[in-house]
């Protein structure tokens, strides 16, 4: 679907910045790669425009509507998010906590901080296996992502692991491409 809307690519050649818009029903929240800047409701619908991402390859531009809450937190100047179907976003308290740590430490690893102002962690229910290192909107398969209170020491594992291999990648992948080259900064 992404190539009919855009060319797609994974070399910097291809990593123009974007801007995303899009109009659903009012009930609805909408997450993407960058912060929501302007949000309008026109009766049962609603647009919102999110902020122009900088550069990068049009693989990585994750857009997410629906019947959703979110819980976040926020930590040396970046917001993270946790966003699930409603009701069940509280299942992802680990992983926000996780999220922090994990990106705090890559920070120093890398010795290149996070160069986006949020960075949202989207469990998608049902049909979608694994996760997709989208850059500043990770998605992951809910469960790999949400909590319960039978969840084991295996399954809070596993949360974290998989959290810690995407968020690798909004370094390797997202920051330097496959050929090498920069697609931001």
């Amino acid at each position: 679907m992404r190539g009919a809307c855009f060319p797609v690519g994974m070399s910097r050649h291809f990593a123009p910045p974007f801007q995303l818009r899009a109009t659903v029903p009012a009930a609805w929240e909408s997450v993407s790669n960058m912060p929501i800047t302007h949000r309008v409701v026109h009766g049962q619908l609603a647009t919102t425009t999110f902020g122009r991402s900088p550069k990068m390859p049009s693989y990585l531009i994750e857009y997410t509507a629906g019947e959703l809450g979110q819980i976040s937190a926020h930590a040396d100047s970046i917001t993270f998010g946790i966003w699930a179907v409603r009701g069940q976003e509280h299942g992802g308290e680990a992983a926000l906590a996780n999220a922090q740590n994990i990106l705090a430490d890559y920070n120093d690893y890398f010795g290149y901080r996070f160069p986006l102002p949020k960075l949202d962690s989207i469990a998608v229910p049902g049909g979608f296996t694994g996760a997709m290192e989208n850059w500043g909107a990770i998605t992951y398969n809910d469960q790999l992502l949400l909590l319960t209170p039978v969840s084991t020491l295996g399954d809070r594992q596993q949360v974290f692991s998989v959290q810690a291999h995407e968020m690798a990648h909004q370094w390797n992948g997202d920051l330097v491409t496959m050929d090498g080259g920069m697609t931001s900064g």
